[in-house]
């Protein structure tokens, strides 16, 4: 699967018009990168501790180039280009499981940390609306207060994932 391309959005949101276009235009512009939709997290490594730093607003630019955004699936969605999953680990449903059972957007930012760090927010059609899906049984009502310990608890289990963010962060 190495050379599948990824698209992962949430279903409970209306795409903006345009929107597959932008990612596909996106895409062709900039294929080594991870194209995302929007971020509100901002990742930071202190003493060996993975921080995820969470804000009420986009901290995304549209169709710029980031570092330590981690992107938010529900927001317009990410792409990840051909080869961004390469490693076995994250096809490790047993894994994922037991470190990431609720994230898998973490699992994801943590693999591709490892593999293809170039993340870029996408030019446009950034904010899906919402469908009206009911919000109180979303994943982030039970992650909320859990991202770091997700994040290190990833970290202890791959620490390749540690590493990577040392060493882009640094």
């Amino acid at each position: 699967m190495t050379d599948t391309i990824f698209l992962v959005i949430d279903d409970d949101v209306l795409q903006r018009k345009g929107w597959l276009r932008t990612f596909v235009n996106d895409h062709k512009k900039f294929r080594n990168d991870i194209i995302f939709g929007q971020s509100s997290s901002r990742m930071t490594v202190s003493n060996g501790i993975i921080h995820e730093e969470r804000t009420p607003m986009p901290c995304s630019r549209a169709g710029k180039w980031s570092v330590n955004l981690k992107p938010a699936n529900g927001a317009a969605g990410t792409l990840y280009p051909a080869g961004t999953f390469s490693d076995d680990r994250f096809y490790d449903r047993k894994l994922m499981m037991t470190v990431s059972p609720s994230s898998d957007e973490t699992w994801q930012y943590a693999f591709a940390m490892i593999e293809h760090p170039s993340f870029r927010c996408l030019s446009g059609c950034n904010m899906p609306m919402s469908a009206g899906a009911r919000q109180d049984c979303a994943l982030w009502n039970t992650n909320k207060d859990l991202y770091d310990q997700i994040h290190n608890d990833i970290a202890r289990a791959v620490p390749d994932y540690l590493e990577a963010l040392e060493r882009l962060l640094d």
